[in-house]
């Protein structure tokens, strides 16, 4: 079954509660050290020390290493930031209770909570909804030198794009796949095999609601033992193309054998 990973929010809720008066002893504690890479994250410690929320203290670099970390001290802004939340925010039951229910922590939520400390701040960063693309999605497959340009009407699924890859290049259909692509926000999001443990899954979700840029690219590996690897470049959307499903518009190169053999 699909589990959601917490929201970054709630990562550095989590991390703050972590860190003792004395400070988070980062070097020589490995599981410290691993850890950070994903509580809160390194990119997110790192936003947390810019704004002043954290210190945290270097150590020396060292060859082969990245960002080398003895300790992470909390300051006094971010012990009253956190006391502030948790007093106007996360003291009231109702407004917990909606902020986990989220699958992403919509802009503003804190602002009410924030707000008497900052009466200037009267607008929030407001993100627009991804709208359903219509018309047919023209993609050029690559796999190493050969190519394949798909058509595919938006209302089929990413799983049907995979059927219509696989039966382009002559393979089986008997592997898992996953597809992966950045979305608007620069973040990696993946879409599985309907037969996979994990979600979202290929036959729920819509060319038409895949947020790809016309000249974006996203991966579909397909057979996780041989690992093909094609490129999928969105090429252009057109909504005059009037097709009910996958179409090859052209092809470069013979595939390979899938096998071997």
């Amino acid at each position: 079954m699909y589990k959601r990973q917490p929201d970054t929010f709630h990562q550095v809720q989590w991390f703050f509660q972590q860190i003792p008066q004395k400070g988070l002893q980062i070097a020589g504690n490995k599981d410290a050290e691993d850890s950070l890479r994903y509580w809160p994250g390194l990119h997110n410690l790192a936003l947390l020390e810019l704004f002043g929320l954290v210190e945290v203290r270097h150590g020396p670099p060292e060859q082969g290493k990245g960002w080398c970390i003895e300790t992470v001290e909390r300051t006094p802004w971010g012990d009253a930031l956190l006391a502030a939340l948790h007093a106007g925010f996360f003291g009231d039951v109702d407004n917990l209770l909606a902020l986990e229910s989220e699958e992403k922590v919509p802009f503003g939520v804190l602002q009410q909570a924030l707000q008497p400390y900052f009466p200037a701040w009267r607008k929030n960063l407001s993100v627009p909804e991804w709208t359903f693309r219509k018309g047919a999605h023209v993609f050029k497959v690559s796999l190493g030198r050969i190519w394949r340009r798909i058509a595919i009407p938006a209302r089929l699924t990413l799983d049907d794009l995979a059927s219509a890859i696989l039966n382009a290049v002559r393979f089986d259909h008997d592997h898992l796949y996953l597809f992966s692509y950045r979305n608007r926000f620069g973040v990696e999001d993946q879409v599985h095999h309907p037969y996979s443990d994990e979600g979202p899954a290929g036959d729920e979700v819509e060319i038409g609601d895949v947020p790809l840029r016309v000249g974006q690219t996203m991966t579909f590996l397909f057979d996780f033992g041989d690992r093909w690897e094609f490129d999928v470049a969105l090429e252009h959307v057109d909504p005059e193309m009037a097709i009910e499903k996958p179409v090859v518009l052209e092809k470069h190169g013979n595939p390979p054998k899938q096998y071997g053999w």
